[in-house]
């Protein structure tokens, strides 16, 4: 009664709507009675015997969209739906059940054809299979076929397989068969290459059967060995669609081979990105979809169907179960979660509660999925997704090593990728196995001489280079070259990039000479093969401005990275992340000149593109949020770098996990700007968590080891762990050498840092052997005119003066001058610190005017290289005044600091550090003068400043404390100031430890003071455990150990 009654209904509004389509009929000119002529256009119409060739155009399907969208509301078209009850229409409401009544019907009445005989000239058989419910909205469908033959570069004549538009509505019981083996579906999906589901946002055409049966035959029936598609497209409003297509479509193809993709993942890269919109919400209901609860309109369609499928007599009662239910279910399920995954990997929790990851490929689909693994992976690891990349790589090893057997070059292609991925994610054995594993496969099928071989020398040699195992990376990277060359010859583009590997690598071993020769050799091919506007030329370009930086030519640096940006703005656009990269590249060249606000503007730069193209959660961005955070530690900006590192962080455990160099590299630079902040033992945990990462990943004698272990021993001198320290630097610099040889210039640095720690034992002659060699080996590897030639240089200078032989270390400033003239030019950043120093030494000797001659110039070099606003700046004001304050110029020096302290507040802001070191070198000038209230005023403000931005617990804040002290002493106010002395004393106890020299300093600070002031007992104690620290760090000859002694000695007179 239910079925009767609900006939009747939709009877009625039918016959209802058919009345008031003939009663709002216009009739625009005699040879167009219905009005129906635009739909026609110059087709004179035709017959089609074979309803499997009538398939719909592209141009045909707009004429449709185009009458819809003019004549709904003009002719007052009503809903058919019985449960509408006939409201009037609008264009987007027009569903295929109204547009048959109104269109399709109305237009083919006189001919009682089908439509597409009504508006085609000739047949027209299908390229592509259309699946779909009636009720979908018809713009919403024409929408998505639109898109659909935009994404696979269909002609608008190439036609579309719809059954209404096919199908004769007047005559359908000659459409439909009992078999549906015979119908005019199953024949029109054996002449097309795919099938386009299109689905509405219910995905409700997976609830009827016609369309379960045409998954069936899509997904299901072997065409001998011909690859059948299977496309899903929804509407997303507006207008607009989006697709999943099986495997990349042309536009993906096309795009992917264009240079603006070509560093972005190529085809799959662009096919993530035109993906990603597809509604989660759309695909997530096509996972819960049963074939055998699917309906029909007729319910012997769907016996028929369910029995064809289960391959059973056509008229008995269908199963309400069987394994070929389970295997089209399964393979739907399977084709939704390759659709929906990348909308849903982003909530782990929705992932688990939808079961996607127990979601598998039918049995015997194992090669197919293969391929689709591969497109998910390659998507997943352009995407940062490594974990991803990883779980989609293995799956595709998986059913790769099932379906193609073990030796199958396809088979080979996956490892490939699956060793990119562990290369990206650290595990460097892992990936050197892999690729050996392709590497294997190719030469059994191709023999050595092979491209695919030849890529994966020169991928093993990356890893290997990775793997500090320079020598090895070499040889197979020549290999390679070789290779490359053999097969393309010696000027391809391939032999180029592989001449850019070697060249980095001499860059790493020290070289840099040949790395340049090797960088322009990679250029000159480059530039043959690709012309002057590529951006792999831009890469090149980028290559060697590096390699200029390295070697401190920053003009030419700064140049070379200019050069690549212009082309790669004018071939790859703004929003690029290649672009992006030399932001950055050109952004550090800043860094390294002190141009630090100009930095941030580029890093900046540079992270809104990551940002936009990669997502908020991109390794790359979490490269740059380091850069950023370096430079503001730079800028002694410490929260803003620990804000900016604690981003860094959760980007790099989502993408890496827990043991990867990312992450070890963060932890160091965290352990950095602690250490800046005075907060040792957080930085010494951070740093030691940083090193046995790096030991896991590299094994113990990788460069980055040494350098792990270098920070480690700048803690623990810190600390006061003197010894510890010692041994740290010695491991770190036998491990340098291990690695590189006895002339890298990371060695070199090794020697000076070492050298420095001697030095500050008091083993002065240590120290100067330790930075003679240093120097040697700066001067063997870049020359005598470079920057780390002029510091090394300058490191001795300060070493002479440190023992009064001012002479002497004027004669290496001399030396550092040249140095850094030459390769800096006169108003360089060294050439400016030179001077300062070599005005101090002249301070040092009492030669007042030489040392102001000196600074004036210095200050001068500093204004003209960085700008009258750098921090370098107020540091040279800062000596200045120094100077004027020795010469008794008190009016001057304070004029000085004023200026020193305009700058760093400008730069810094007024709660800065450095701010708070100004001001009390301002009160120490009012001291001077006899004002002490006002000094007072300056030393408090000092104090606040210091505690607010370090805490009640940094050195700095005992340092001020001390000088307090000293103007409580002038004061007269000497409990004050021994309860200042104290709290110092308890800071550095905390800070640094009970043995510290710093502890000593200031208990020598107390006794002095204590003894004074008669407190001999007190200030003996104090003297003593001075004395007990200082020999245990220093050794008994240390001028420090000597002094203390004299203290003793001199109070022990007086008693």
């Amino acid at each position: 009664l239910k079925t009767v009654w609900a006939r009747k209904h939709r009877l009625c509004a039918l016959l209802r709507a058919a009345a008031a389509m003939g009663n709002c009929v216009r009739t625009p000119h005699a040879s167009d009675p219905d009005g129906f002529g635009q739909l026609v256009g110059r087709a004179r119409g035709c017959e089609i015997p074979d309803t499997a060739r009538r398939g719909i155009t592209s141009a045909q399907l707009r004429r449709v969209k185009a009458f819809v969208e003019g004549e709904c509301v003009r002719r007052q078209w009503t809903s058919t739906n019985p449960a509408k009850g006939g409201e009037a229409l609008q264009p987007n409401g027009v569903t295929l059940y109204d547009l048959n009544v109104y269109v399709i019907k109305a237009s083919t009445r006189s001919r009682r054809c089908s439509y597409v005989e009504l508006v085609s000239d000739a047949e027209q058989p299908p390229e592509w299979f259309v699946s779909h419910w009636w009720g979908e909205p018809v713009m919403h469908f024409v929408a998505c076929l639109a898109q659909h033959a935009v994404d696979r570069r269909l002609p608008e004549t190439a036609p579309y397989w719809v059954c209404a538009y096919a199908n004769n509505q007047w005559a359908l019981g000659n459409e439909v068969t009992v078999d549906p083996a015979d119908s005019a579906f199953r024949r029109a999906m054996k002449i097309a290459k795919g099938t386009v589901s299109v689905l509405d946002a219910e995905a409700r055409c997976y609830t009827r059967v016609w369309c379960s049966y045409e998954v069936y035959i899509s997904l299901m029936v072997d065409r001998g060995g011909e690859r059948y598609k299977y496309d899903l497209y929804t509407a997303i409003g507006k207008g607009e669609a989006v697709g999943y297509t099986d495997g990349p479509a042309e536009v993906d193809l096309e795009q992917g081979a264009t240079v603006q993709w070509e560093f972005v993942g190529g085809a799959l890269g662009h096919k993530a990105r035109r993906e990603e919109r597809f509604p989660l919400a759309v695909a997530e209901r096509a996972l819960r979809v049963r074939l055998e609860g699917a309906e029909a309109s007729e319910e012997a369609d769907r016996r028929h169907i369910l029995n064809a499928i289960a391959a059973r007599d056509l008229e008995e009662e269908p199963l309400a179960q069987h394994a070929s239910y389970d295997l089209v279910n399964g393979a739907l399920r399977w084709r939704a979660y390759l659709s929906m995954y990348s909308s849903a990997a982003s909530d782990a929790g929705r992932v688990r509660a939808l079961g996607l990851d127990s979601i598998h490929e039918p049995d015997g689909w194992s090669e197919r999925a293969a391929r689709e693994y591969l497109y998910l992976s390659g998507s997943w690891a352009q995407g940062g997704r490594l974990d991803l990349a990883e779980h989609f790589g293995r799956r595709a090893i998986t059913a790769g090593e099932r379906a193609l057997g073990l030796s199958n070059p396809r088979l080979a292609a996956l490892y490939d990728n699956m060793a990119r991925i562990q290369e990206q994610q650290g595990a460097y054995a892992s990936s050197l196995e892999l690729y050996e594993r392709a590497l294997a496969i190719w030469t059994t099928a191709n023999g050595q001489d092979d491209k695919a071989a030849a890529a994966a020398f020169r991928s093993m040699g990356q890893v290997l280079e990775a793997q500090g195992q320079y020598d090895r990376a070499a040889e197979l990277l020549q290999k390679a070259a070789s290779l490359f060359a053999q097969c393309f010859g010696p000027e391809d583009t391939e032999v180029g990039v592989t001449y850019g590997l070697i060249a980095r690598l001499h860059g790493i071993r020290g070289d840099h000479d040949r790395a340049l020769e090797q960088q322009e050799r990679a250029l000159a091919i480059l530039l043959k093969s690709l012309g002057n506007n590529h951006p792999t030329v831009a890469s090149a370009y980028d290559s060697m401005a590096a390699e200029y930086e390295r070697k401190a030519m920053f003009d030419q640096a700064a140049a070379l990275y200019e050069k690549a940006l212009a082309i790669k703005l004018k071939t790859l656009g703004e929003d690029h992340d290649a672009v992006a990269s030399t932001y950055c590249g050109l952004a550090g060249v800043y860094e390294q000149q002190g141009s630090y606000d100009r930095a941030l503007e580029l890093f900046g730069r540079s992270l809104g593109v990551f940002e936009k193209r990669l997502g908020e959660d991109h390794p790359q961005v979490s490269a740059t949020c380091m850069r950023m955070a370096t430079v503001h530690s730079k800028m002694h900006s410490f929260d803003r770098a620990l804000r900016l590192l604690e981003r860094s962080r959760r980007i790099c455990l989502k993408a890496f996990g827990e043991e990867h160099m990312e992450l070890a590299n963060l932890y160091s630079l965290m352990s950095v700007v602690l250490t800046q902040q005075g907060k040792y033992g957080r930085a010494l945990e951070l740093e030691e968590r940083a090193l046995a990462i790096k030991i896991k990943v590299h094994g113990e004698d990788h460069p980055c080891i040494a350098h792990s272990e270098g920070n480690l021993a700048n803690l623990c001198e810190r600390m006061g762990s003197s010894q510890r320290a010692l041994e740290l630097r010695q491991r770190s610099l036998d491990s340098l050498k291990k690695s590189f040889g006895e002339e890298h210039p990371d060695v070199a640095k090794g020697y000076g840092n070492m050298g420095s720690m001697y030095e500050k034992q008091g083993s002065l002659d240590r120290a100067l052997e330790l930075h003679e060699k240093s120097l040697a080996i700066f001067v063997k590897a870049y020359g005598h005119h470079h920057p780390m030639v002029g510091e090394a240089h300058g490191r001795i200078a300060q070493l002479f003066c440190k023992q009064g032989l001012q002479d002497r270390g004027l004669e290496c400033y001399d030396r550092a001058l040249v140095s850094f003239v030459r390769s800096e030019g006169e108003d360089g950043v060294g050439v400016a610190r030179t001077y300062v120093l070599m005005a101090i030494a002249h301070r040092q000797k009492g030669s007042y005017d030489r040392a102001l001659e000196l600074n004036e110039r210095g200050l001068a070099t500093f204004i003209k290289a960085l700008g009258p606003d750098h921090q370098e700046v107020a540091g040279a004001h800062g000596q200045l005044a120094a100077l004027h304050e020795l010469r008794g110029a008190l009016d001057e020096a304070l004029e000085s600091h004023e200026r020193a302290l305009e700058i760093i507040r400008r730069a810094c802001g007024r709660e800065h550090p450095s701010v708070a070191g100004i001001l009390s070198a301002i009160g120490g000038v009012h001291a001077k003068r006899g004002s002490l209230a006002r000094a007072a005023e300056f030393h408090e403000e000092a104090l606040a400043i210091l505690t607010g931005a370090l805490g009640q617990d940094h050195p700095q804040v005992a340092r001020m404390y001390v000088t307090m002290a000293a103007l409580h002493e002038k004061q007269g106010s000497y409990e004050r100031a021994v309860e200042l002395h104290q709290q110092a004393l308890a800071i550095i106890d905390r800070a640094f430890g009970e043995e510290h020299p710093h502890v000593a300093a200031a208990c020598n600070n107390l006794a002095l003071l204590h003894s004074k002031h008669g407190k001999d007992d007190r200030a003996l104690e104090l003297y003593e455990r001075a004395l007990a620290i200082r020999t245990k760090a220093f050794g008994e000859g240390h001028p420090a150990v000597v002094s203390t002694r004299e203290g003793i000695s001199s109070l022990k007179q007086v008693r």
